[in-house]
């Protein structure tokens, strides 16, 4: 056991302090390592962080860009951490990648494939963290936590719509991307829900549907002759 009962935890600074066990149906324990299945298949990140980059080089996609695969890298690095040990600390470090992902996506498809100029593009991206971060935590739909992403979710959809009356060349990507979306969701919404009669749980799903999904949006920008 990484905490066991004889452990001070009070004594730890406040960032280092073990959140609750019942996060996730996979975790059991405070142990180190208790999520083997959700912390392995954190690698799903790295090989799709992978594929965008050599995807990006391949086609001369600008430089610019290379903040996605980046990013899903980090977001794999982050969740790794998180499931590995979760606390304040690793919490953050699973968050905030996921947060730049979703500000930088929002960015470049309004600057670079819808056209908008940079101050409507940042009002938009304005508009998601507003979304996120006072609207967003006072939903409750018994989600397991998943309406934090509903901000993410009107804004795909929103996109997909744009897109399909645009006849717009990113509409095939950004459909894909909401149809996994919707999949990656249900599996991590359903986590804890199904911890009786499936103890290892969804969540490992929504990792693997999760880098999918990254890899489909980041790959809207591969060779954008817009930009």
């Amino acid at each position: 056991m990484f905490f066991s009962p004889d452990n001070s935890i009070s004594a730890l600074p406040n960032y280092a302090i073990p959140l609750s066990m019942d996060l996730y149906c996979e975790r059991t324990s405070l142990s180190l390592f208790d999520e083997p299945v959700n912390i392995l298949t954190n690698l799903a990140f790295l090989v799709a962080g992978y594929y965008v980059f050599r995807e990006f080089i391949k086609t001369n996609t600008k430089k610019k860009y290379l903040i996605f695969p980046i990013l899903i890298i980090f977001i794999g690095l982050g969740s790794f951490a998180f499931h590995t040990l979760p606390n304040r600390l690793t919490l953050l470090s699973d968050v905030i990648p996921i947060f730049l992902f979703s500000i930088a996506l929002i960015f470049f498809i309004q600057k670079d494939i819808i056209q908008t100029n940079l101050y409507q593009s940042v009002a938009w991206v304005i508009l998601f963290l507003t979304l996120s971060f006072l609207v967003a935590p006072n939903i409750d739909l018994n989600l397991n936590g998943s309406e934090g992403y509903l901000p993410n979710y009107f804004f795909l959809l929103g996109y997909v719509i744009y897109f399909y009356f645009k006849k717009d060349a990113s509409f095939k990507n950004m459909m894909m991307a909401f149809i996994i979306f919707n999949i990656s969701l249900f599996f991590r919404s359903v986590d804890n829900l199904i911890c009786a009669q499936f103890n290892l749980g969804t969540h490992f799903l929504w990792h693997i549907f999760n880098a999918i999904l990254l890899s489909y949006l980041a790959l809207i920008f591969k060779n954008n002759e817009k930009s």
